[in-house]
């Protein structure tokens, strides 16, 4: 049977993935839906200029994810 309900997330980690990304001029956004195959019940990276994913598209992204992208990853110009 499968997990219905998202994974826990610590909101001080979410809150750590989202400034990260923020200074880059990136957006995080954390699923609200039910899990099903396009939606993991996590996170992903959007690049708001072109709405874009960037990392997670079926919103599988963890914050440490995020966080580690952002640092590897510099600011666009």
């Amino acid at each position: 049977m499968p997990d219905r309900f998202a994974p826990y997330m610590d909101p001080a980690d979410v809150a750590r993935a989202r400034r990260a990304a923020s200074k880059r001029g990136w957006r995080v956004e954390k699923s609200r839906d039910r899990i099903h195959a396009n939606n993991r019940g996590l996170l992903r990276l959007i690049d708001p200029y072109v709405n874009a994913d960037i990392l997670g598209r079926a919103f599988d992204a963890t914050p440490e994810d995020i966080i580690d992208f952002c640092r590897d990853h510099p600011a666009s110009p």
